[in-house]
């Protein structure tokens, strides 16, 4: 099996049948002045290990040092939001946003929470949501460890901007080439080779309400000749930009038109049918008792409560501070062999105080009042609750605003050396060892529900300490014992107001996490000419690697009353391959004939043998053709696949797997989706269910990962066309497909239960739980109980259902656009000048969540909208008008995000999202040589979203936290930075 794999995979370097194309780079300026020195035959470009040949067959797009140095960003998410084919997965903010998101996502105050990574997606392509990614991150074409608690994927912003020469994006499949995790395309960051001299700079941002960001960088370095170094050193960051302080933050609720309001620990108190209004209505609270008629607080509709939001003081964009050193020596060991080692420290902190405040009772607490409860308020005239009521408030509303910090800590270090060693002839051997770790930690804080419910007097045969401390449950309060009460009990009417020990004892907690992810990569390659062909010579690669992932991370919930951990094992991943590629041009300038100017192909293929996955063979085919000189015509063809990560690996063990036991009231009805016909669930109109007779009371859940998950595999075809009618103009047009099959999934919201048999209903089809499936059901995973869940119900015929929810091979999906650029470069009296414009249109995105399933248009963005409604947002580009004369450059850049339609609901009436058009402006002026003390100076205003223009409004039902756009993009504002370059 293995010979014939070999043959397999030597195959696709010599078969006459094989195709390649040329990508056709749509980089928007010319290669840095550092690339400009190097040899172009001795580059490798991303997606080939061939010196000098371009990527087969596809579609490419590259960023360059200038145009970096031209969009003023400090971080590479920055960098990442300016490229039109980069999807809004990749900060979850969209194209051309400028919001510096970093590494932190957000960290969730519940046991199990853990930090995201920012994962750059290209063209739309799922997967942002798992612990990997579809689209591989490489720096100088090599893997980087992993970022992140609960994900396990490269951070782009641990690479400084200040040391990117250039952005590689090959947009089309990539694991023929680099193996697992290049379905989507690659990201390449391709950095400084060498350096001579000394080099300053410096950037500084501002936008108002405060928001600045900075970039400062410091570069020495000298050459010899057989030796050169340097050492660069980076220090960025931004202040936070709160929500409030931006003009078209709207803290509405889109169902009714009212704003909500800052007044959180005000709660609402619930009455149900009464002579004051029939259904179910609320009461403000007031400082001395429960206001006189239904919602006074906010104007809002009766038959909804005050809904407070404090996401006004919340972070649109975080505090980020990062540190990074990176160095390379290069040393030329003889005439034929070289040595490089590289080198790079990052240190970040990333701080965002979430100011989210969802409804009281939802993300907060609901209790019952009965007539004993030491802070009783008298009923007001006309309800009738027998003496008890419901009090909904939220914990946010005592927590002080800086107490509500979640930060994130990373640390990430790294070295590579390479042996190069010229063979004879062109054939060169380079053999690189790559090790790289990081470190993920993150803090949040966390509520002590447990203490919390120990403060309630929640009926008149309570036991909680509340009720005991003041012997409530047995009579009530005197005035003797009174204030011994309200020292012991939680003030559900006026939080602020209670015990500050009491409160302390709630709000003192927090949730920790950590991560740590190891890789060590060693590969050797082969590159040359194996024989002259009349078009010119055939040139090919052949090597191997051996790659090794090996991650651990856990958890600890800290409390005032409890600790929790959760410390699962560790997991390692070992992969071995093997790959080879041939280019071979059939036909060139050399033997052109009338209609076949060029005819180029090439193959490419790579084995990868996994430790727990068995192996897998992905090739990858491309030609070009040009028929006349100005037209070239392209296609290419591959299969790519996405293996589990090393946190896949953890959450599939019974230590890494969480079991869960929940009341059907904390599930339903936020999880209808898992309600069985035959044991049917009742929602209450107070949010709470009753099951089957109300004996079923409680829900299991197992959450991780399958152990049965295996690779998804994918499959990408495009072909396009190049033209170039006249000196200077450029054009491009690519229509491309990319397939996802046995794609991860969670189906823990989806009725994939019953027809993946992924659930067990009690008293279904004559199915009863028996405590034997429990134990078996418990024995896959670490139960917990704490603060997210309860003990298993002693009587099995309690359990309403038994979920499997952990992540399976069950969805498959489509992508299907177009690429486009256009560019033309003249000459004038005064200089240069150019234009340009580079741009996606989605034209197809549908998925089948689980087998048996319809299809889901995934373009569609609209409000309770269904297949077939009006679609979403399609296309994106950027377009540039620029001119240079001697050391002066000016360039106008236009970032266009086309508008959609949205199907309107019966509460909100949008119809329609504009478009939305944002300005950059950017100048740079370079002293000339003979200034003198200026010489090597250069200074530059850059101005981003010109206009200050508001993302357009997206309603939203739960628009708690007045988020705008929050689909497709944001802004910070107008961000004027300053920049100033000494070089010596």
């Amino acid at each position: 099996m293995k010979f014939r794999t070999f043959i397999l995979l030597a195959s696709t370097c010599l078969a006459p049948v094989a195709f390649t194309g040329q990508a056709y780079a749509q980089s928007s300026a010319p290669a840095s002045s550092d690339e400009e020195n190097v040899d172009k035959d001795e580059i490798v470009v991303t997606g080939s290990n061939i010196r000098g040949i371009t990527p087969a067959g596809g579609n490419s797009t590259a960023v360059s040092k200038q145009e970096i140095e031209a969009r003023g960003a400090t971080s590479v998410t920055e960098l990442l939001d300016t490229i039109p084919q980069v999807s809004g997965g990749a900060s979850n903010q969209g194209f051309g946003t400028g919001i510096p998101q970093v590494s932190a996502g957000q960290v969730g105050a519940s046991f199990g929470s853990g930090t995201s990574v920012i994962k750059p997606g290209l063209r739309q392509n799922p997967g942002d949501a798992e612990t990997g990614t579809s689209t591989l991150l490489l720096v100088n074409g090599l893997r980087t460890s992993g970022t992140g608690i609960t994900q396990n994927v490269a951070d782009p912003n641990t690479i400084p901007v200040s040391i990117i020469e250039r952005v590689d994006v090959s947009l089309d499949g990539g694991s023929a080439i680099y193996g697992s995790d290049a379905i989507g395309g690659v990201m390449n960051f391709v950095t400084r080779r060498s350096f001579e001299g000394a080099e300053v700079s410096g950037k500084y941002g501002f936008a108002e309400g405060g928001y600045r960001n900075w970039d400062v960088n410091a570069t020495v370095g000298k050459k010899w000749d057989n030796f050169s170094a340097f050492i660069s050193y980076n220090y960025a960051g931004s202040k936070p930009l709160q929500n409030y302080k931006v003009d078209w933050f709207q803290p509405l609720d889109f169902s009714t038109g009212y704003e909500r309001d800052l007044r959180c620990n005000t709660p609402n108190v619930q009455f149900g049918s009464s002579s004051v209004v029939a259904g179910t209505h609320y009461y403000s609270s007031t400082a001395t008792g429960i206001g006189t008629a239904p919602f006074t607080t906010t104007g809002t509709l009766i038959g909804t409560p005050n809904v407070c939001s404090l996401g006004a003081l919340g972070y649109k964009s975080p505090e980020t501070e990062r540190h990074n050193v990176y160095g390379v020596v290069a040393v030329d060991l003889s005439d034929n062999i070289e040595f490089t080692l590289r080198g790079r420290y990052a240190q970040s902190r990333v701080a965002a105080i979430n100011g989210y405040i969802d409804n009281p009772g939802t993300a907060g607490y609901t209790t019952t009042i009965t007539s004993r409860n030491p802070f009783y308020r008298p009923v007001p005239a006309g309800e009738t609750a027998n003496g008890n009521y419901t009090v909904l408030g939220n914990f946010s509303s005592f927590i002080p605003l800086e107490d509500r910090e979640a930060s994130t800590f990373f640390k990430q270090w790294g070295a590579v050396g390479e042996v190069l060693a010229r063979l004879g002839g062109d054939w060169q051997g380079k053999f690189t060892f790559n090790y790289d770790e990081s470190r993920s930690n993150a803090t949040a804080p966390s509520t002590d529900t447990a203490a919390f419910n120990q403060m309630l007097m929640t009926s008149n045969t309570s036991t909680t300490s509340c009720a005991v401390a003041a012997n409530l449950n047995f009579t009530a309060p005197s005035a003797a014992n009174l204030a011994a009460a309200q020292a012991a009990c939680f003030n559900v009417f006026n939080p602020g107001a209670t015990n500050p020990a009491l409160l302390a004892k709630i709000t003192g907690g927090h949730l920790d996490s950590f991560a740590r992810d190891r890789i060590f990569q060693t590969r050797a390659v082969f590159d040359g000419t194996v024989v002259s062909l009349p078009g010119g010579p055939l040139k090919a690669a052949i090597g191997a690697e051996y790659f090794v992932d090996s991650t651990t991370n856990g958890f600890s919930q800290i409390l005032p009353s409890t600790t929790t951990n959760f410390r699962p094992p560790s997991a390692t991943q070992k992969v071995w391959s093997v790959f080879s590629e041939a280019s071979i041009p059939l036909i060139t300038e050399e033997n052109a004939t009338p209609f076949i100017k060029e005819l180029r192909l090439s193959a490419s293929g790579r084995y990868d043998k996994f430790n727990r996955y068995g192996g897998t063979f992905n090739p990858h085919f491309g030609v070009v053709w040009r028929p006349i000189d100005i037209l070239a015509l392209r296609g290419a063809w591959g299969k790519s696949f996405r293996a589990p990560t090393t946190m896949d690996v953890i959450a599939s063990s019974p230590a890494g797997s969480q079991v869960n036991f929940r009341t059907v009231n904390q599930v339903f009805p936020f999880s209808q989706a898992l309600i069985n016909p035959s044991v049917p669930c009742v929602i209450n109109a107070n949010s709470t269910a009753t099951c089957a007779g109300g004996q079923l009371t409680t829900l299991a859940t197992i959450q991780g990962t399958s152990p049965s998950l295996k690779p998804q595999t994918g499959k990408s075809w495009s072909i396009g066309a190049d033209f170039t009618p006249v000196d200077g103009l450029r054009a491009s047009l690519t229509y491309y497909v990319t397939t996802y099959e046995n794609a991860f999934a969670n189906p823990s919201l989806n009725p994939a239960y019953s027809t993946l048999g992924l659930g067990i209903y009690n008293n279904s089809a004559g199915t009863a739980i028996t405590q034997s499936m429990i134990d078996a059901f418990i024995a896959q995973g670490s139960l917990v109980i704490g603060p997210t869940g309860t003990s298993p119900p002693a009587t099995p015929s309690n359990i309403y259902l038994l979920a499997d929810i952990r992540t399976v091979n069950m969805k498959s999906s489509r992508v299907s656009g177009l690429d486009y650029s256009l560019r033309y470069d003249f000459s004038t009296g005064f200089g240069k000048m150019w234009a340009s414009i580079n741009g996606t249109h989605n034209l197809t995105n549908t998925s089948v969540p689980y087998p048996g399933s319809p299809t889901v248009n995934n373009l569609i963005v609209s409000q309770g909208a269904t297949a077939g409604s009006e679609s979403g947002p399609l296309g994106r580009f950027t377009a540039q008008l620029g001119a240079q004369s001697g050391g002066f450059r000016t360039q106008l850049t236009l970032t266009h995000l086309d508008g959609f339609q949205v199907l309107p609901t019966s509460t909100l009436f949008q119809s329609s999202v504009d478009s939305w058009n944002q300005f950059g402006l950017y100048t740079s002026y370079e002293f000339p040589e003979e200034s003198r003390i200026l010489s090597g100076t250069q200074i530059s205003v850059t101005v981003n979203n010109l206009f200050n223009t508001a993302p357009p409004l997206v309603k939203s039902v739960a628009n708690i936290a007045g988020s705008v756009n929050g689909h497709f993009g944001d802004t910070v504002g107008r961000v004027i930075q300053f920049g100033l370059r000494k070089r010596f």
